[in-house]
């Protein structure tokens, strides 16, 4: 339940809690931009002079340590919750409401707390749209570099060729004189060269 709190809602809270009191509370002629410009303590400083702390630079001290809270927790859990999302939009919906409505709350500095509450607002939307493209961007960047290297030649030292054995020519066919000299038949008998006759008279 605790984490759904802002701590700028909570600072927007407190400066209500003075506006909205104070009235009743206070004098009949209160007025809160007078009542932020009071100062509570003055600081010496070393140059010899004194800071007059008000009212309003403790708010605003209070809602900028609140920005930094939100942002830091906002970045480290790459966004929060939608409950708590939806929270923040309300909070900045009401502050400018009342900012615009309500009298007490139509200051410099509830102004200021309005804006702070916008970039909270604005932080916890877009934090995890950035986390998913943070967290996509290696894998492309790894398709990409191995795309890169296919594309590329590789240069390497030249692969023996392997030794294939030699396979024996077949023997050039004789002529066909020879071939001839000797024909055989369909059934296979030979033919015989015959003696010639020799004629005696």
């Amino acid at each position: 339940m605790f984490r759904l709190i802002s701590s700028i809602g909570l600072v927007m809270v407190t400066y209500a809690g003075f506006a909205l009191l104070g009235p009743v509370l206070g004098a009949a002629d209160f007025k809160m931009a007078l009542f932020l410009a009071n100062p509570v303590w003055t600081v010496p400083l070393p140059s010899g002079g004194t800071w007059p702390v008000e009212i309003g630079a403790i708010f605003l001290l209070l809602g900028l340590t609140a920005l930094g809270i939100e942002t830091l927790t906002t970045a480290r859990a790459a966004g929060r919750t939608i409950g708590y999302r939806a929270l923040s939009i309300l909070w900045l919906a009401g502050g400018a409401a009342l900012f615009l409505l309500v009298e007490g709350f139509g200051t410099s500095l509830f102004l200021l707390l309005v804006a702070m509450a916008l970039f909270d607002a604005v932080a916890g939307l877009l934090a995890p749209v950035l986390s998913s493209r943070r967290h996509a961007d290696p894998a492309d960047e790894e398709v990409q570099d191995g795309e890169a290297q296919g594309d590329a030649p590789q240069l390497g030292a030249p692969q023996p060729e392997a030794l294939q054995p030699e396979t024996p020519q077949p023997e050039a066919p004789k002529n066909e004189a020879s071939q001839a000299e000797v024909p055989l038949n369909e059934d296979r008998r030979t033919w015989v060269r015959r003696p010639r006759a020799v004629d005696r008279s």
